[in-house]
């Protein structure tokens, strides 16, 4: 095996904003964040001559057009 990888997660804090003109105006003041998590516990192998894709799925934010 060439590559291995055991329970590897990631966890971004993202800041919240409102909803209304209010709760934006708040946001600057207080700021409140939640977690996003973008890996979970995840374990892969990768052995001597295979090959790998990373593929993002369709609830990506970025924008497809923006890749070419």
């Amino acid at each position: 095996m060439l590559i291995q990888l055991e329970n590897v997660s990631k966890t971004f804090k993202v800041a919240e904003r409102g909803s209304t003109f209010r709760e934006v105006l708040l946001s600057f003041i207080r700021r409140r964040y939640k977690e996003v998590h973008a890996l979970k516990k995840v374990s892969f192998n990768i052995n001597e001559g295979e090959i790998v894709r990373i593929h993002r799925s369709e609830w990506s934010t970025v924008n497809p057009q923006q890749s070419k």
